[in-house]
């Protein structure tokens, strides 16, 4: 009985010395892989412009997504939804690298077309905000639309 408990003692002394190094050294293994990421989890706000009616030389509106992201190394994952219409919810998927980001988007409900598309973006110094461009089928003008895509941070 003395020796299941004095090797149970030396167990957890051993394991408790390797624990921070072993927490470090995994640390600084994450960190050479995936240091040169941005830190752009977190929440968004997303303005693009829209056609709102059939005609193509029609002004397009300011249309915006609040998204929330999840990052897990290279790869971003999100949900989103249109301020003007919060029952579509639209998934994210994309990936970083250095300070771009190139992915896709598609409503939640898979068999619509509408609404799928893909983006570039460039991150901000200050990863408080991102620009590039998106294109997505657009129903309302039976045509791909493109537009300028800027992203703000906001918590």
């Amino acid at each position: 009985m003395d020796m299941g408990i004095t090797t149970a003692f030396i167990i957890s002394v051993i394991a408790g010395l390797s624990t921070p190094w072993v927490a470090r050294n995994l640390l600084n293994l994450w960190n050479h892989l995936f240091g040169d990421t941005p830190r752009i989890e977190g929440h968004w706000i997303a303005t693009f412009k829209s056609p709102q009616i059939e005609d193509k030389t029609a002004e397009w509106t300011e249309r915006n997504v609040q998204v929330e992201f999840r990052k897990f190394g290279r790869r971003l994952f999100g949900k989103g939804r249109l301020v003007e219409n919060p029952q579509d919810l639209f998934i994210y998927k994309a990936e970083v690298k250095r300070n771009s980001i190139t992915g896709s988007f598609e409503r939640k409900k898979g068999h619509m077309l509408a609404g799928t598309g893909v983006f570039q973006l460039k991150v901000s110094a200050d990863e408080k905000t991102m620009f590039g461009s998106c294109s997505w089928y657009n129903k309302i003008i039976d045509d791909v639309g493109t537009s300028s895509y800027s992203w703000q941070k906001i918590k």
